[in-house]
């Protein structure tokens, strides 16, 4: 069984690029990815650390899904030469059993087989999400209560969804407006993505362990 246990959004680039990259037509992050790289070396302390500094280098709109374990959080050290920026993303992702890669709404997807779909609170649907001119943090706080209300509502005291966070806000940061309809939470990550400074979204999920019975 699974839990998540954090749903966060992260800084990618400045704001002006990450705007100009958003205006792009989905030919465009087509051509990103198809993009060939002369050398390329990636250092980092953790899978998903791995694939948000590709993210950072590159401008690509990425949304990871990971489960928290002993194998994605060690250090990586990876080389590559004439690679595509898509073979760059994907290899990263083979460095951990099973985990695929796929583009929707604009963002690549990178994601773990091992969560099983009823368990995936990503896939759960929000009858109406709104942010009415709100800060990110404020949305993504927004965001978390109806997930919770859709998968434990007040009457179930139990849930397997775990606490989120998101990151601070600041004065200065824009506000977004957004309406959607029966849209799923990865499908409102995205469009949160599309509006607002932020260019990474990650969603944790933690195994349970169940307690045996005698």
């Amino acid at each position: 069984m699974f839990k998540m246990m954090a749903l966060l959004i992260l800084f990618s680039h400045g704001e002006g690029t990450i705007r100009a990259v958003w205006q792009q037509a989905p030919e465009e992050l087509n051509a990103r990815l198809a993009r060939r790289v002369n050398t390329y070396n990636l250092i980092a302390n953790s899978f998903v650390e791995a694939l948000s500094k590709a993210a950072t280098e590159f401008q690509i709109p990425m949304g990871i899904t990971w489960v928290n374990k002993p194998a994605a959080t060690g250090k990586l050290s990876l080389s590559w030469v004439g690679a595509s920026v898509q073979e760059i993303i994907e290899e990263i992702a083979a460095t951990q059993a099973g985990y695929q890669v796929r583009v929707s709404n604009g963002v690549v997807h990178i994601s773990s087989p091992e969560i099983p779909p009823k368990q995936n609170f990503l896939l759960v649907r929000i009858n109406k999400f709104a942010a009415n001119h709100q800060p990110l943090p404020y949305a993504m706080r927004n965001l978390q209560d109806l997930v919770r209300l859709t998968v434990a509502p007040p009457s179930n005291q139990h849930s397997d969804l775990g606490q989120g966070s998101s990151t601070a806000s600041n004065t200065d940061e824009p506000k977004i407006d957004l309406e959607l309809d029966h849209a799923s939470v990865e499908e409102i990550l995205d469009s949160l993505l599309k509006v607002s400074a932020r260019k990474v979204w990650i969603a944790t999920f933690e195994e349970m362990t169940l307690p045996s019975v005698s």
